[in-house]
């Protein structure tokens, strides 16, 4: 495929997420028995939008708010983009977001369990926090190692800049991806 054409899919596909993440509380209301009294449309919209399907329109607005920047930017600057990042440097620079918001995800539930003594409770989470927290940070090290050699061999101040923004933009993506994958393993386990 070409540049423009895979830009334009990228933009095509985000349009599409936010369009189902934000049309589907909608339709959720619409067929919902309940009458709401007191004109609380846009409260039940908001909970719709983030807890409806466990949170997945939320997770799909996200993806889908990266997508579209990032395939417009890619559009308009066709040129510094081409010149600048190379697959590979953007790769990396978006496993080291997935670790980081895979690590950040085990953190916090490492602390939520710990600050309220409930490992007990929580015989399996716990400890399986720890551990994927502690692959999770050897991934993001891992891959920062892999970044910065192959930034060595096409060493750009632009195309740095260009990556830690792409890393910085898809870590909320990353991070909520992730503990929605989470409560979606949790349910059927």
């Amino acid at each position: 495929m070409k540049y423009r054409t895979l830009a334009l899919v990228a933009v095509l596909l985000g349009i599409a997420l936010i369009a189902v993440a934000l049309l589907v509380p909608s339709w959720a209301m619409q067929d919902s028995n309940v009458s709401i009294i007191g004109g609380a449309h846009a409260p039940m919209y908001t909970y719709l939008f983030f807890n409806a399907y466990d949170g997945v329109l939320f997770v799909a607005a996200l993806w889908g708010g990266c997508l579209v920047l990032t395939g417009l930017f890619c559009l308009a600057f066709k040129r510094t983009v081409q010149t600048h990042c190379t697959l590979k440097t953007t790769g990396l620079a978006l496993a080291i977001s997935a670790a980081g918001g895979l690590g950040c995800m085990c953190a916090f539930l490492w602390s939520v369990i710990s600050a309220f003594q409930e490992m007990s409770q929580r015989p399996i989470t716990y400890p399986a926090s720890i551990i994927v927290g502690i692959i999770a940070l050897a991934l993001f090290v891992v891959a920062i190692v892999f970044y910065i050699k192959s930034r060595r061999k096409c060493w750009s101040v632009v195309g740095l800049v260009l990556d830690v923004l792409t890393a910085i933009l898809y870590f909320p993506a990353f991070f909520y991806g992730i503990c929605y994958l989470y409560d979606v393993a949790r349910n059927l386990i």
